[in-house]
């Protein structure tokens, strides 16, 4: 078989969607198939990808609308027979750039797209945005991929009619198991984690205010890791508050999954998730997990079997939850004993890379 393989992703941010392609990279290389990584950003993905030995293609000059990345992979594209796509710029930029007679295109749903966020212009920005992707990719009669169930659920409407799959995110479970303990934790404390991108869908505000109501013990310090729109915002929130001093923020990290690894307690209070790579890196390090109830969480977790899952944007349930696992330790490594038992192994790097391996091979043959 003479599968040509290129995945396209902006590169701009680090998070979950840039965890798979990584773990998708290892897999691919550790099966000898030839992968070409094209990033319209040379940031922390490109980085972590040349650590991995491969070397990516950078191209495009950053803007929202990129002309000159459209111009360069209609060439660079030319040779491949299956374009992987993520996110909806990369998306619009293959199928725009795709020959009539070309690669076969399969996109990467990685959560809900917030459309009803944001100023007017943004929002009606965001909107356009998400109709033109849908609708090149129905012309070019892309195939999706969906990391739940859920998540395909809540596209029917707009993707009706095209071919899916469901392919879950998977993590290598020894890369977490060699993980060092941050320096930043004591353990004199209960170190509460909150790990991800700060914007609204993420629900960090809700755990601050959580953290706010004095009956919360001192010793629980929460640990805020990860950068964004609303880091000025959170920062002032953590301020005004009187437990300004359990309250952590440690911006951006490269090696976000240490403190994942190491934390007392992993508390994901989103709004929304897919299948997010904490998650995956929490249970794997045998990490107890709090985590709302919806999306993808919803569906992987039991509620007091593998997880305690509580209700989105309700501070108090936060508050009652921590409260209890914090005084229940039998409990709560419970919890995270049973999840790594029941989920490692469904949530592997092998079991998804063999995954979108095998989806490549049927796309490659029927074309």
């Amino acid at each position: 078989m003479n599968l040509k393989l290129a995945i396209v992703a902006p590169g701009e941010f680090f998070g979950g969607a840039e965890r798979q392609i990584l773990s998708l990279l290892d897999h691919l290389q550790n099966q000898s198939i030839t992968c070409k990584l094209i990033l319209l950003h040379d940031r922390e993905l490109a980085t972590q990808a040349r650590a991995l030995g491969a070397d990516p293609y950078i191209t495009g000059n950053g803007r929202r609308f990129d002309f000159q990345a459209l111009f360069d992979l209609r060439s660079v594209l030319q040779t491949y027979n299956v374009v992987h796509t993520h996110g909806y710029k990369a998306t619009i930029l293959a199928a725009l750039a795709r020959p009539r007679k070309g690669f076969t295109l399969v996109k990467t749903e990685h959560g809900r797209v917030e459309v009803g966020r944001g100023s007017v212009l943004q929002r009606l920005t965001s909107n356009v945005y998400r109709k033109l992707e849908n609708s090149l990719s129905r012309r070019v009669e892309a195939t999706v991929v969906y990391v739940t169930e859920e998540l395909r659920l809540s596209c029917l409407t707009e993707h009706e009619g095209m071919a899916s799959r469901i392919i879950h995110n998977g993590i290598d479970s020894s890369r977490i198991s060699n993980l060092i303990r941050p320096e930043e934790f004591s353990k004199e404390y209960f170190n509460l984690v909150v790990l991800g991108r700060l914007e609204n869908v993420k629900g960090v505000q809700y755990a601050i205010d959580a953290m706010q109501d004095l009956d919360v013990p001192d010793k629980i310090k929460l640990h805020i890791v990860g950068d964004g729109p609303l880091y000025y915002t959170l920062t002032t929130l953590a301020k005004r508050g009187p437990r300004e001093a359990s309250i952590v923020f440690h911006g951006f990290r490269s090696d976000g999954a240490r403190f994942a690894a190491h934390a007392d307690l992993l508390l994901i209070p989103s709004q929304h998730e897919g299948l997010p790579y904490t998650l995956l890196e929490a249970v794997c390090a045998g990490t107890p997990v709090c985590a709302s109830n919806v999306g993808g969480l919803a569906e992987v977790l039991q509620h007091e079997r593998t997880a305690l899952l509580i209700p989105p944007a309700n501070p108090l349930s936060i508050r009652s939850a921590i409260l209890r696992l914090y005084n229940d330790d039998k409990f709560r490594l419970s919890l995270a004993a049973t999840a790594k038992a029941e989920l490692s192994e469904r949530f592997s790097s092998k079991s998804m890379g063999d995954a979108y391996i095998n989806l490549y091979r049927d796309l490659y043959l029927s074309n």
